[in-house]
């Protein structure tokens, strides 16, 4: 293992989530959170953030017919928010857990952690949905 060789190392993880997933390219599923947050946030009304681009066609993508931006719409996008919410507490957890190794091991203080994300648009900006 690289903490008991003593040596430099470098850790690069890469967790799917918030990400949905899809089998076919076609069928998108929403991020499935561990069965430890399956209910989290249950009864608390969350909602997607509702942002000037909230269901605005992405003018950069080609798309036929008419944007579909009613209460069906806002509720599922709902649903994924609370998803994405609740996927995203496990990667919380994973961050916390390897920062708590690295501190067990006594390399945390010789160790630069850095976090990066690729999750720039908020649902249904520029109907997100619509990928």
């Amino acid at each position: 293992m690289a903490l008991a060789s003593g040596k430099p190392f470098m850790l690069y993880v890469a967790p799917t989530a918030p990400h949905r997933s899809s089998t076919d390219g076609a069928t998108w599923y929403p991020p499935t959170p561990p069965k430890r947050y399956a209910n989290l946030y249950q009864g608390e009304n969350l909602q997607a953030p509702r942002t000037p681009n909230f269901g605005v066609r992405n003018p950069t993508l080609p798309r036929k017919g008419t944007p579909r931006v009613d209460a069906a719409f806002g509720a599922y996008m709902d649903e994924l928010f609370v998803a994405r919410l609740r996927a995203l507490r496990a990667v919380d957890d994973l961050v916390g857990n390897l920062v708590a190794r690295l501190n067990e091991s006594g390399v945390l203080n010789n160790t630069y952690v850095i976090f990066t994300s690729d999750n720039g648009y908020v649902s249904a900006d520029f109907r997100d949905d619509e990928e």
